[in-house]
């Protein structure tokens, strides 16, 4: 369990970046420190570069305007 303080989601207004609501503290289960938040992020980078043409086509148009943030530069598709 993480100590909330040093969680990579948590304003300086003990407000949570990610659930747009106030820290729960150490009851949060989406407490997370900055490595543990930047490995992640790259597991999530690889999977998504690990789709064929047409996936990642269709995630980038619906949820990134047609930019490619996995990849290297966000390269726009």
């Amino acid at each position: 369990m993480n100590n909330f303080l040093t969680c990579a989601s948590r304003n300086s207004d003990n407000t949570c970046r990610k659930l747009m609501v106030p820290c729960s503290g150490n009851e949060c289960p989406f407490c997370q420190t900055e490595a543990e938040a930047a490995a992640s992020k790259e597991k999530s980078d690889a999977r998504l570069r690990s789709l064929g043409e047409i996936g990642q086509r269709y995630i980038s148009e619906k949820y990134y305007e047609g930019s490619h943030p996995w990849m290297n530069g966000g390269v726009k598709g």
